[in-house]
C-alpha cells in the first residue's frame, strides 16, 4: 500500500507589501517523506487589510476526487457594498499533481452570506471567517461540514457541504455499427414514416453518503453545431422536437438503469453520409420545487441535503455516440467494390514546402506528400482502412493523413502493424452516393540515411484501400503503387587554389630548397554528400630534360581524415630528417641523382667557381600542358556539405637552375571531379595565379 504523507500549510495574515499593507499569503510545503521547506506554494492575499491566512482549516474530500481540499479566510477583506460587510472564506481543491490547485474552487463572502440570511445592517457580517472549523458532519451526509465565526458580531455560521453522486454512463445503438437510412418504414409518425434507430442509455450511480432514490433528468440531441440537423425526436405529446428530455431513475447506489431513446433520421433523398450520425448526452439533477424536511440529529426543519447531492457525470468522454449510416442491400454487410489511385505526389524539403524535384534527391528531400484518391464503384464501405507498405530502406513513418475531401478537413493517424512492418491508417466511410472521388494526403518522412543509391530493389511504396467487413473488388483496383527513385545531387567549387609563396629565386647549389605550400580548398554546398569523388592537382615539374622544377615526396599532403592522396617521391629520397647526418646522406645522393640526369660534362664556370647560366625564361601551364606536370591525385570520400582543404609541400628543384638564367613562370591547376555515378554535380577546375621563379 502507497504511503501517504501530509502536507504543512502556514498562514502569514500579517504579510504587507508597500501598496497592501497586511494582505496577508499563506505557505504550503510539500511533503514526500521528506519535507520541503525550501520550495514552498505561496498562495498571496489580494485585499489591502484582509489578513488573508488567519483560518486554515482541512475540509475533508468535499469533491469526491480522492484529494483533500482546504478552506482559508480573510476575515477583514473587503468587496465593497453589503452595508460595510467585511470578510471572505476561499475554498481550495486538493490535487495529485501540484498539492492543490491554487486557483480558489469558490469564494463566500460576508456579503452574500448576509443577504441570503436576510441581516440588516446591525447584524452585517463584520469578521466573517475570523475562525474556521472543520471535521464534523453536522447533518449526517457523510461529508464534512464547514462553521465560520464572525468574532465582531459574535455569530457563527455553519455551510453543510452537499452530497455528490458520480453518474457513469455508456452509450449504445441498436443497429449498433451500419444504419440503412433509405428504410424509412422503419418507424411511423402522425406526420410520416422515418428510418430511426434505438440509443440505449445505460447509466448507474454511486456516491458517499448515498444510497436510495435518485432522480435525474437526461437530455439528448444531435451532435452538429454546424452541419446542418439531420436528426429528430418525438416528445411525450408524440410532437417533433430536436431535444429530448426524459428521466433516469435510479433505485439505488450502483444499481444499473436503462432508458431507450428512439431517434429518427430526416428523409432526405441525398442524405450526407460522410458523416456519421452523432448523439450526445447530458444528465441533470432534478430540481425540487418544495424542499422536503427531514429532523436530523435532533435538528428539525433542516433540509437534508442527500436529497440534492451534486451530479458528477464520469467518464467525461463516455457524452457521445456516433453510427455510420449506410445504403447496403444487405443491412448487416456492405459489399463495396473500391477503386484507388495516386493523383499527385510532391517532394518536400525539411521544413515541408514543396520543392520543385521530381525524385528522392538525399540531402534536399525530407518528405514526400502522396495525395490519394478512391471511391466505391458498388455499394458504401463503411469500415475502411488503409495499408502503406513503405521500403524500410528509404521511408520511414506516416507522418500525418488529413481527409480533404471537399471543404471536410480531417486528420487521422497510423499505426505501425508490427507483424509485417505495414502501416494501418484510418479513413472515412466511403459512399456510393458521393458526386466524386473522396481524397486524402499523407505525408511520409524520407530515412535519414538515404545515399542516393538506396533504389537497387523495393523502391515501391504501395497503397492498399480495404473495406474490413467485406471486399469484392479486383486487386488492381484496390492497390496504387509509386514507384520511388533515388538521387543524389551536390555543388562543388574550388574556392581557393594559392601558392605560397607565390615568388621565390633559385639558388646555386643541389639542394631542394625553399619550401612551397600548395592549397586547394573545396567547398560542397549540397544537398547530398558524395561518396566518391577525386581532385587532381597538377604542378609544373616535369622540364624538357627530365628533371624537375619541383621535388615532392611522401607525406607531403596535409589533408583531413576523408582524403587520401598518391605518393609522390620519384627519387626515393629521405627529406623528412632534421639530422645532420641525413641533410648530408640527402645533399650526396641529390648530387649522383643530378649526375645521372644531367650528364658527366664538365660544365664550364666563371670567376668564382660559379656555374654559367644560359639566359633563357620558360613557362609551364598545368592546364594547357598537362603532360609537363605532376599530378597529385587525392581520393574523397564521403563529402558532406562542408569545406575541405588539402596543402601540397614541394620543394624547388635548383638541381635544374644550376645551369639557368632567367624567369620562369609556373601555373598550377586543379580539377575536381565525382567519380559515384549516382551523384549530380557540375565539375569544377581552377588555374591559379602563377609561381615566379
Amino acid at each position: 500500500m502507497e504511503t501517504v504523507f501530509d502536507e504543512i500549510i502556514v498562514g502569514a495574515p500579517l504579510f504587507s507589501t508597500p501598496d497592501k499593507i497586511e494582505k496577508g499569503r499563506i505557505f504550503i510545503y510539500k511533503n514526500n517523506g521528506t519535507l520541503d521547506t525550501d520550495n514552498p506554494i505561496v498562495i498571496p492575499g489580494t485585499g489591502s487589510k484582509g489578513r488573508y491566512g488567519s483560518a486554515i482549516v482541512n475540509l475533508g474530500d468535499i469533491n469526491s476526487d480522492g484529494f483533500e481540499d482546504i478552506a482559508v479566510s480573510a476575515p477583514f477583506e473587503s468587496r465593497g457594498g453589503g452595508g460595510g460587510a467585511e470578510g471572505t472564506v476561499y475554498i481550495y481543491l486538493g490535487s495529485g499533481e501540484s498539492v492543490i490547485v491554487t486557483t480558489p474552487e469558490d469564494e463566500i463572502t460576508a456579503a452574500d452570506i448576509s443577504s441570503r440570511l436576510g441581516f440588516d445592517e446591525s447584524r452585517v457580517l463584520k469578521s466573517f471567517g475570523y475562525s474556521l472549523s472543520s471535521g464534523v458532519d453536522v447533518d449526517a451526509n457523510a461529508y464534512n461540514d464547514l462553521v465560520i465565526g464572525d468574532y465582531i458580531q459574535q455569530t457563527v455560521i455553519v455551510l453543510r457541504t452537499h452530497s455528490i453522486a458520480n453518474v457513469s454512463l455508456s452509450l449504445s445503438t441498436i443497429p449498433n455499427e451500419l444504419f440503412d437510412y433509405r428504410d424509412t418504414s422503419t418507424c411511423a409518425t402522425d406526420f410520416g414514416s422515418f428510418a430511426c434507430f434505438t440509443l440505449e442509455i445505460n447509466a448507474s450511480y454511486s456516491g458517499r453518503g448515498l444510497d436510495g432514490l435518485l432522480d435525474t433528468k437526461v437530455a439528448v440531441r444531435e451532435n452538429a453545431v454546424s452541419a446542418g440537423s439531420r436528426l429528430f425526436f418525438l416528445d411525450s405529446d408524440k410532437n417533433r422536437t430536436d431535444v429530448f428530455e426524459g428521466f433516469l431513475n435510479f433505485s439505488a447506489t450502483d444499481t444499473p438503469t436503462t432508458e431507450p431513446v428512439t431517434v429518427y433520421v430526416e428523409a432526405v433523398e441525398k442524405i450526407d453520409r460522410r458523416r456519421p450520425l452523432a448523439v450526445e448526452v447530458s444528465v441533470s439533477r432534478v430540481e425540487r420545487v418544495t424542499p422536503i424536511n427531514h429532523i436530523v440529529d435532533g435538528f428539525q426543519d433542516i433540509i437534508d441535503l442527500r436529497d440534492y447531492p451534486l451530479l458528477e457525470v464520469l467518464p467525461q468522454n463516455n457524452r457521445e455516440q456516433t453510427l455510420s449510416l449506410t445504403g447496403c442491400e444487405n443491412q448487416d454487410m456492405c459489399r463495396p467494390q473500391l477503386e484507388l489511385n495516386i493523383s499527385g505526389v510532391r517532394y518536400l524539403d525539411s521544413k515541408k514546402m514543396a520543392t520543385e524535384l521530381e525524385e528522392i534527391v538525399a540531402g534536399r528531400v525530407s518528405f514526400i506528400e502522396v495525395l490519394l484518391e478512391y471511391q466505391t464503384l458498388t455499394e458504401d464501405a463503411v469500415n475502411s482502412r488503409l495499408f502503406l507498405s513503405l521500403p524500410p530502406n528509404l521511408l520511414g513513418a506516416p507522418q500525418s493523413i488529413q481527409d480533404t475531401t471537399g471543404t471536410a478537413q480531417a486528420t487521422s493517424q497510423c499505426q505501425l502493424n508490427v507483424e509485417d512492418d505495414t502501416y494501418i491508417c484510418a479513413v472515412r466511410p466511403i459512399f456510393s452516393n458521393y458526386d466524386g472521388k473522396f481524397n486524402v494526403e499523407i505525408i511520409i518522412a524520407v530515412s535519414d540515411e538515404v545515399t542516393g543509391r538506396d533504389c537497387v530493389e523495393n523502391c515501391s511504396a504501395i497503397f492498399t484501400i480495404v473495406n474490413e467487413d467485406d471486399n469484392i473488388a479486383d486487386d488492381s483496383n484496390n492497390i496504387a503503387r509509386l514507384n520511388l527513385s533515388v538521387s543524389a545531387m551536390a555543388n562543388v567549387r574550388i574556392t581557393e587554389l594559392s601558392v605560397n609563396p607565390n615568388s621565390t629565386q633559385y639558388e646555386d647549389t643541389n639542394e631542394l630548397k625553399p619550401v612551397i605550400t600548395t592549397k586547394v580548398t573545396l567547398s560542397n554546398s549540397g544537398p547530398s554528400t558524395i561518396p566518391e569523388s577525386q581532385v587532381v592537382i597538377l604542378i609544373p615539374g616535369k622540364t624538357d630534360r627530365t628533371s624537375n622544377f619541383y621535388y615532392l615526396y611522401p607525406d607531403t599532403t596535409r589533408v583531413p581524415m576523408s582524403v587520401v592522396c598518391s605518393d609522390l617521391d620519384p627519387d626515393g629520397l629521405n627529406l623528412n630528417s632534421q639530422n645532420q647526418q641525413r641533410r648530408r646522406r640527402r645533399r650526396s645522393m641529390a648530387e649522383r641523382l643530378w649526375r645521372s640526369v644531367m650528364g658527366s660534362e664538365e660544365e664550364e664556370e666563371e670567376e668564382g667557381g660559379l656555374k654559367k647560366r644560359q639566359e633563357i625564361t620558360g613557362m609551364v601551364n598545368c592546364s594547357r600542358d598537362p603532360e609537363l606536370c605532376t599530378a597529385v591525385v587525392c581520393n574523397i570520400s564521403d563529402f558532406s556539405s562542408t569545406t575541405i582543404s588539402i596543402l601540397v609541400l614541394s620543394y624547388v628543384d635548383n638541381r635544374f637552375f644550376r645551369t639557368q638564367t632567367g624567369n620562369f613562370e609556373l601555373y598550377m591547376h586543379a580539377n575536381f571531379s565525382i567519380t559515384t555515378s549516382f551523384v549530380d554535380g557540375p565539375p569544377s577546375s581552377r588555374t591559379s595565379v602563377s609561381l615566379r621563379i
